[in-house]
C-alpha cells in the first residue's frame, strides 16, 4: 500500500513538472505570436505552425483569417489557464476581447491555435451598461422606466401591474442597493445587490438591440458554505474509492451544490458512487438509474445519427445544408460558399451559438426554448447572413446541431426522441435514455438546481432538442461509452466509428466528439460535456484503454467543475495503474 501511495505522487509530480515545462514552451511562442499579429505580419508566423496545421490552414487562408484580428488593433495577451497541454489567454484589444489558446508538438512546433469570443467581452459590457440604469432607476423608485427596457417577450411574460407589484413589494422596501459584479454566464451578468439590512443576487442579459430579454433575482446564496457533512455511499475504502472521493468531495461538501451521480467504466466492469440529495432537503442520494439532463452530450447522440444517415446513403456529410430546408429558406452562404451538413455537426458552419430570435418567445426564463418551434428556427434563417466563409473557423452552435436534428427528423419522418431510441437506445439496451419524461420515470429524475442554488424545473425543448434535450442516468451512459469502445452492432459500431474520425484539427473534433489528449492520459481520449439550466455533466472515453467516466450533478452554480472530477478520476486511474 505505501508503494502505490508513494507511486501515486511521484506519477503526480512528474506530470505537474512536465506540465509547466509545457506551458512555458507554449507560452515563449505565444508571445512572439502576439508580436507578429500587433505588426501585422502573420506569414511571420505560418512558420512557427507544423506540417499538419500548414496542411488544415493554407497561407491564404491563414493570412485572411488573421486580418480579421488585425481589425481588432493591438492585442494585449493575459495568460488564463493550462490545459490539456494547451495554454488559454485573454486576448485584450480597445474594445473588445478574445479567447486564444495555443498548443505545440513535441517538436516546439505550433499544432494547435484557435481563438474565439471572449465570454465578458462585448456582451458583458452591454448587460452592465444597461442594469447600471436599472439600478438608478430602481433606487429613485421609477420601475416604470425599467419595464420600458424590457423587450416584448419579457413584458409579455411580466405584464406592467406585476412587475411594479414585484418592486414595490420585494424591492422599494429594503432602500437603495448598490451593486458588486460577481461573474458573466450563459449570456447573462450576475450581481450581488447590496441592501442595508440584506443581499439579493441579481442576474440580467440584454437582446441583440439591448432591450432586456432576461432578469431575476433571487436569495444571495454564499456559493463556497460547507455542509457539516456529506451524504455518500462512498464506502472509502479501496484505493479507487478514495481516488474518486478525492476528486468528489470538494464539490459535494458546498452547499450550493446539490447532487452527484458518477459511473466508472475499467475493463469492462462498472462502479458508481453517489453523493448528496436528489432534492434539496430530501436526504436521498442519487443512484446508477437516476435521471439526470445532459445537456450537449445530446449532441453526441445527433452526431451518431447523422454517422448512421451517412452510411445508409439518406444524406452527405458535403451536402449544402440548404438542400434540406424549405425554399423560402435563403441558401446558409458567404461568399458563395455554403454550409454544409459536416459543418453542423463541427461547428465550423459559421452559424452562431442560439438564434437571435429566441429571446422574443421566452415565457420561462428556466425553460427558454419550450416556446421555440421549428417555424421559429426557418424564421431565424431567413433573417441569417453569415459573417465569414464557412469552414474556416470553429465557433460552438447549439443551434447549428438542433438543425441537424431537424433535417434528421424530416429525413425519417419521425421525432426526435423516436429516432434516437430506435437507432441508438434500442440495439444498445439503454431503457433509461429518454427526451420526455413519462409518468412511471418522474419518481426517479433528480430535481435541477441554478447557479444560486435554487430550483429551476425541467427543460422541455421543441426545435432545438438535438442540440441538448436527452435525459438519462449514470448506468446507461455507460453503456453508451461501452458502445463508444467496442460496439457489438456492426451498423451501429459503423456509424460510431465514423463519428470519432476527425473533420476538423482545431480544436480536434469528429462528429459531435472532441477528440482531445492528455499527457496523463498517453491516448486519445473522446469527450463532451452538458450544461442545462440546472444540471451538469461530462463524460470521458478512453477507448485503447477501456476506460471511461461520467460525472452527473443536479447543480448547475459552476462553483468547481464535473469535468475537473471526470478528469481526476481518469488521470488517477491511469497514472497510479488502478
Amino acid at each position: 500500500m505505501k508503494y502505490i501511495i508513494l507511486s501515486l505522487l511521484a506519477a503526480s509530480l512528474s506530470f505537474q513538472l512536465a506540465a509547466q515545462v509545457t506551458q512555458q514552451k507554449n507560452d515563449s511562442v505565444f508571445q512572439l505570436v502576439v508580436k507578429y499579429l500587433n505588426e501585422r505580419e502573420a506569414a511571420k508566423i505560418y512558420p512557427l505552425l507544423n506540417e499538419d496545421f500548414q496542411k488544415a490552414r493554407p497561407l491564404d487562408m491563414f493570412i485572411a483569417e488573421d486580418k480579421q484580428i488585425y481589425a481588432f488593433g493591438k492585442m494585449q495577451a493575459q495568460f488564463e489557464a493550462y490545459k490539456n497541454g494547451r495554454n488559454r489567454y485573454k486576448a485584450k484589444f480597445p474594445d473588445d476581447s478574445l479567447s486564444y489558446t495555443i498548443g505545440l508538438d513535441s517538436s516546439g512546433k505550433i499544432a494547435s491555435m484557435f481563438f474565439l469570443p471572449y465570454p465578458d467581452g462585448l456582451q458583458r459590457v452591454k448587460n452592465d451598461s444597461v442594469f447600471q440604469l436599472v439600478v438608478n432607476y430602481l433606487n429613485a423608485q421609477e420601475g416604470d422606466k425599467v419595464f420600458s427596457m424590457l423587450n416584448e417577450g419579457f413584458q409579455k411574460m411580466v405584464p406592467l401591474d406585476k412587475f411594479t407589484a414585484t418592486n414595490q413589494k420585494i424591492l422599494y422596501p429594503r432602500g437603495k442597493m448598490q451593486v458588486k459584479f460577481e461573474a458573466y454566464e450563459n449570456g447573462l451578468n450576475r450581481y450581488k445587490a447590496l441592501f442595508s439590512r440584506d443581499s439579493l443576487s441579481y442576474s440580467i442579459g440584454v437582446d441583440p438591440s439591448g432591450k432586456i430579454a432576461s432578469m431575476f433575482f433571487g436569495p444571495y446564496f454564499d456559493k463556497f458554505k460547507k455542509r457539516d457533512q456529506v451524504l455518500t455511499n462512498n464506502p472509502i475504502s479501496t484505493l479507487l474509492d478514495k481516488l474518486v472521493d478525492s476528486a468528489a468531495r470538494p464539490y459535494a461538501s458546498l452547499e450550493v451544490n446539490c447532487g452527484l451521480s458518477i459511473g466508472i467504466l475499467k475493463d469492462g466492469k462498472t462502479y458508481f458512487y453517489n453523493y448528496g440529495e436528489t432534492r434539496r432537503g430530501n436526504k436521498q442520494l442519487p443512484d446508477e438509474h437516476t435521471l439526470f439532463e445532459i445537456g450537449s452530450i445530446t449532441k453526441t447522440f445527433t452526431a451518431t445519427l447523422l454517422a448512421d444517415a451517412v452510411n445508409s446513403g439518406k444524406i452527405r456529410l458535403d451536402d449544402p445544408v440548404s438542400k434540406y430546408l424549405p425554399d423560402s429558406v435563403p441558401p446558409i452562404q458567404f461568399e458563395g460558399v455554403p454550409a454544409t451538413i459536416r459543418m453542423l455537426s463541427n461547428h465550423t458552419s459559421g452559424i452562431p451559438r442560439d438564434p437571435s430570435n429566441m429571446a422574443a418567445t421566452i415565457t420561462n426564463p428556466a425553460d427558454p426554448s419550450s416556446n421555440y418551434d421549428i417555424n421559429h428556427l426557418y424564421s431565424f434563417y431567413k433573417m441569417l447572413k453569415l459573417k465569414r466563409r464557412p469552414g474556416t473557423r470553429f465557433e460552438y452552435s447549439n443551434v447549428g446541431v438542433a438543425t441537424l436534428a431537424v433535417i434528421l427528423e424530416n429525413l425519417y419522418q419521425k421525432g426526435f426522441e423516436e429516432l434516437v431510441t430506435e437507432k441508438i437506445l434500442k440495439p444498445l439496451n439503454m431503457t433509461e435514455t429518454m427526451q420526455f419524461i413519462h409518468g412511471k420515470d418522474s419518481a426517479r429524475v433528480a430535481a435541477g438546481y441554478g447557479y444560486r442554488g435554487s430550483y429551476t424545473g425541467p427543460l422541455n425543448d421543441k426545435a432545438l432538442a438535438g442540440a441538448g434535450a436527452l435525459r438519462s442516468t449514470a448506468a446507461d451512459i455507460l453503456r453508451y461509452a461501452q458502445a463508444n469502445i467496442a460496439c457489438k452492432s456492426r451498423a451501429l459500431n459503423k456509424a460510431i466509428q465514423l463519428t470519432h474520425t476527425p473533420t476538423w484539427e482545431m480544436p480536434k473534433i469528429g462528429l459531435g466528439w472532441f477528440l482531445e489528449d492528455h499527457p496523463a492520459f498517453l491516448d486519445e481520449y473522446l469527450t463532451h460535456g452538458g450544461t442545462t439550466y440546472g444540471y451538469r455533466s461530462d463524460l470521458i472515453i478512453v477507448p485503447k484503454k477501456q476506460l471511461a467516466v461520467i460525472v452527473l450533478s443536479n447543480s448547475n452554480t459552476n462553483v468547481l467543475s464535473e469535468d475537473q472530477i471526470a478528469r481526476d478520476i481518469i488521470k488517477g486511474i491511469i497514472t497510479g495503474n488502478l
